[in-house]
């Protein structure tokens, strides 16, 4: 136990290390500065100078490495270009992201497996249900969220545009979110029920006259039930991926908007403390994932 909470404060600690770098040196050397961004174009030599200084951006690079480093190790994120305090902007943001990341995951668990249990039961329209989930995976998530923007938001106006004000703002941004994690997850889903039904068990049940929803749900659904959750922990990281995306396009204030927001201002503590955040939620999830696996491992007897 012990060697595994060093594995997981080490392989934390490497990680802040390389989001450090990351985030200052992406800050430091692509073209432009915040201090361009609050001083204006038109600002003089004088002033940009005077700006980096407050910004603190006049330090060198590894000096100003080592101090952020020391402060996230604090866990002091510190302030934004603008002077707002970097957590409770995280934080509020973070939530609507993981709300809108939830229900997307829950969306595509349902349709992901539930469409494989029927497409297993009633094969005779298996093979358009397989081909209508590679369009859609073949499909960028812009489009699918662009898509249904204009079908069900403005030609069909059942749901709101965007925003978070009116009731029913997540259906559209988590039907874009979780559409690509459905249909993997049916194709998974559906390539493990196709393994179950070549084993010796759905052979003897079939000769003794069972139906396919009679072998399905006793036993193939048991069987294939820890394989598909543990791809599903794996897939987690698609969510917050394409948060930035989704939000962008439905105006939602969550983690990924803030994110192209820093990347836009310059904004390097901002940018640093979501990066964290996030590589932490996907930490977590991994490890959660990794201790499914063993136990599925020993459960299985592999």
């Amino acid at each position: 136990m012990v060697r595994f909470l060093n594995k997981i404060a080490g392989g934390w600690i490497l990680l802040l290390l390389i989001l450090t770098i990351l985030a200052t040196g992406l800050a430091r050397y692509r073209g432009g500065s915040a201090a361009v961004v609050l001083a204006g174009q038109r600002a003089t030599s004088a002033e940009l100078l005077e700006m980096q200084g407050e910004l603190q951006q006049d330090k060198i690079f590894i000096f100003e490495l080592a101090h952020r480093f020391s402060k996230i190790i604090q866990l002091d994120f510190g302030e934004t270009i603008r002077k707002e305090p970097i957590l409770p902007l995280i934080f509020s943001g973070f939530q609507i992201t993981l709300l809108l990341s939830g229900i997307a995951a829950l969306g595509s668990l349902i349709y992901g497996v539930g469409l494989a249990v029927l497409a297993n039961i009633f094969t005779g329209s298996k093979r358009i249900l397989i081909q209508f989930n590679y369009l859609i995976l073949s499909t960028p998530v812009f489009i699918i969220a662009l898509f249904l923007l204009v079908m069900f938001a403005l030609y069909w106006p059942l749901l709101p545009p965007g925003g978070t004000q009116l009731s029913g703002w997540m259906i559209l941004p988590a039907l874009s979110l979780g559409s690509k994690t459905g249909c993997r997850l049916f194709l998974f889903a559906d390539e493990f029920f196709e393994r179950e039904y070549s084993k010796q068990y759905v052979k003897t049940a079939r000769a003794y006259g069972m139906s396919r929803a009679n072998i399905i749900f006793p036993w193939t659904a048991k069987n294939i039930a820890l394989p598909v959750l543990n791809y599903w922990l794996i897939d987690f990281a698609s969510y917050l991926a394409g948060a930035a995306i989704v939000e962008s396009i439905f105006s939602i204030p969550g983690i990924g908007y803030l994110l192209l927001q820093s990347l836009h201002q310059y904004d390097t503590n901002l940018m640093l403390g979501i990066l964290i955040m996030v590589s932490l939620a996907v930490y977590s999830v991994s490890i959660a994932q990794e201790a499914l696996d063993h136990w599925y491992k020993r459960y299985s007897g592999k």
